[in-house]
């Protein structure tokens, strides 16, 4: 059961990554890039929510 867990961590560590390399985009003038780090930005906040959520909803299964 243990395995689940580090799955997420690695996957959330290299979306990380990919999020602070994008961040660099936010510093040149383009538009698009902008909008997309948005998106981007709001589609980690909205998936971490959801693990949060199940990661609870398995706590509370187990006991």
């Amino acid at each position: 059961m243990r395995e689940k867990p580090e799955l997420y961590r690695i996957i959330w560590a290299v979306i990380t990554l990919i999020w602070l390399a994008l961040d660099l985009f936010w510093h040149s003038q383009a538009v698009g890039a902008k909008i997309f780090m948005m998106i981007y930005t709001l589609v980690l906040v909205i998936w971490d929510i959801i693990i949060i959520v199940q990661s609870r909803k398995h706590r509370k299964n187990n006991s």
